[in-house]
């Protein structure tokens, strides 16, 4: 069976808790555990040994291992992957993790000051390289439309190039440089609008009309593909290449300038406590969840997990201090437990640094959990909330990111 989804039917918004703000709601006690870490064996066996109920962040990478029938208590357990896209939702999240910054906790593993955004050089590039070779340069694309289509896509083509070949000229130093960059490239503020950046709408944007847009970007999945993996084994297809590029187009639009980081694993744990749809507005949802439980303070009615597993990337320490914070002031510190998934190495630069970030995992109450299948080790190395990264710690390897949101995670 596949992972199940999370219950659609609640409205959208806050979750039920939302109705009830300000009268006297009972507290409930912790139980369970949150995941938000790569779904292997090794993971699987730790968890099993876990009272339920299991909740999980799933966006695809952590589902690289997955297999539902060697896994039953994943696929027993509910899972969310919100689709964390948009101006509206950088703005939300980035409120959000300037407040975590400011709590006093976790300091001796984890650093006070939270790096600024900054204009992401990485996945701009990635876009442009993608976008170039799979749609600039693809002389089949032209086929799926007729003559005036294929006018409007050299014209697309044309815009495309212009766009990127500017990106690294505008350099901007704040979130509202770059949407204001990104204004006068599209020629107004539409890109801002909700599913705007998702495809094939983007394509919309540089000139496409809709119908034209949905016959260039094509099917997401090739059919075959889709044949033989079915919906058994999720995060085992990748979409087209097209559909890739474009993905990434939306990418470097919505995050030409953001965290340093991907922020899906706090989003999901903020859908997850307030027990919202996943497909409400993650801005609205967010921002309340900011408001009504960190600024007033109002944690009482949260059923918290008991445990937490994670696997030491930017949002997964931002959704432990989060945690932390919240059993704090709820005074159940000292049932929660952290355990944090590594991957296992046989360098001795490598295996030097991991050692070390164990050892103040443990001297912080955190047990690492050794996982020769967790494929994450440069994100952890470059994730700038570590205080071990801060304070000198050895050079990581180059990044290997893929866009959030959509399909990639």
């Amino acid at each position: 069976a596949p992972l199940r989804r999370q219950d659609k039917t609640r409205p959208a918004g806050m979750g039920p808790s939302a109705s009830r703000a300000g009268s006297t709601l009972p507290s409930r006690p912790p139980r369970g555990c949150f995941v938000c870490g790569q779904l292997t064996d090794t993971l699987h066996r730790l968890v099993a040994s876990f009272e339920p109920p299991v909740s999980m962040a799933t966006p695809p990478f952590n589902l690289h291992d997955y297999n539902a029938d060697e896994m039953p208590r994943f696929a027993q357990g509910e899972q969310v992957n919100v689709a964390v896209f948009g101006p509206a939702s950088t703005v939300a999240v980035t409120r959000l993790m300037r407040q975590i910054d400011g709590m006093d906790d976790l300091s001796s593993v984890l650093g006070r000051v939270l790096p600024s955004s900054r204009y992401d050089d990485f996945v701009v590039r990635k876009a442009r390289e993608s976008v170039t070779e799979f749609l600039i340069n693809n002389p089949e694309l032209d086929g799926r439309l007729p003559r005036d289509g294929q006018q409007r896509l050299q014209r697309a083509r044309e815009r495309l190039r212009a766009f990127f070949e500017s990106c690294p000229r505008a350099r901007p130093a704040s979130l509202e440089q770059w949407y204001a960059f990104v204004d006068r490239s599209l020629g107004g503020e539409q890109w801002r609008s909700p599913g705007a950046l998702h495809v094939p709408s983007v394509l919309r944007l540089f000139g496409l009309e809709a119908h034209e847009a949905e016959a260039v970007a094509g099917t997401k999945f090739a059919r075959a593909d889709c044949a033989a993996a079915g919906e058994e084994q999720p995060g085992t297809r990748r979409p087209e290449k097209v559909w890739r590029a474009l993905e990434w187009l939306g990418k470097a639009l919505a995050s030409g300038y953001g965290p340093p980081g991907a922020t899906s694993d706090l989003v999901n744990l903020v859908f997850l406590l307030e027990r919202s749809p996943p497909e409400a507005p993650v801005a609205t949802v967010v921002e309340a969840f900011r408001a009504r439980r960190l600024e007033r303070g109002e944690v009482s009615d949260l059923e918290l997990p008991l445990r937490m597993v994670q696997d030491g990337e930017f949002d997964d320490t931002l959704a432990w201090k989060l945690l932390h914070h919240l059993h704090r002031k709820r005074g159940s510190l000292d049932a929660f437990k952290v355990h944090m998934q590594l991957p296992q190495y046989s360098d001795l630069p490598s295996a030097l640094w991991f050692e070390s970030l164990a050892t103040q995992l443990r001297e912080a109450g955190v047990e690492p959990l050794i996982d020769g299948r967790s494929l994450n080790a440069d994100k952890v190395r470059r994730n700038p909330m570590f205080k071990l990264n801060a304070d000198g710690g050895a050079a990581p390897p180059p990044p290997s990111r893929e866009p959030s949101g959509q399909h990639v995670g």
